[in-house]
């Protein structure tokens, strides 16, 4: 996409991000005009306060996959870096709530990863793909 940068990083038990050279695998970061700051979760005399929930580091977005960039900057994944979703304590695998959508014959893909949520840290998010409707059978 135009105006987007994408490199792999490696981020330290600490916290720190690490770029990596090109073609490294590791945790693919993106940066540009579509990355936003944070959620708004208050306001203050300053205005909105924003909270990345750490996804975000001057300006970078951790996607959470795992992948390389070659040379030509084309980016090869090669799966999630975290693959639960932990929610109140409880841990989910993302591939359970897939499966299920895509059981569905309607849908041609889907993926399903946590979301913020200031009670439980994350909660499940699902996206999915349906067929065009002129595709689709009734059932």
């Amino acid at each position: 996409m135009p105006y987007q940068q994408v490199k792999t990083v490696r981020i330290d038990s600490d916290g720190h991000w690490h770029d990596l050279p090109p073609g490294e695998p590791g945790i693919l970061a993106i940066s540009g005009p579509t990355v936003f700051p944070g959620y708004v979760v208050g306001h203050d005399d300053t205005g909105p306060r924003m909270e990345a929930l750490g996804s975000v580091r001057d300006g970078w977005l951790n996607t959470g996959d795992l992948a390389r960039v070659d040379p030509d900057g084309f980016i090869h994944l090669l799966g999630r870096a975290k693959d639960l979703i932990i929610c109140g304590g409880h841990n989910i695998d993302p591939a359970v709530i897939e499966d299920v959508l895509l059981a569905h014959p309607a849908v041609t893909g889907a993926s399903a990863a946590g979301g913020p949520d200031p009670h439980s840290g994350e909660v499940p998010v699902a996206y999915v793909i349906l067929q065009a409707r002129r595709d689709r059978h009734r059932t």
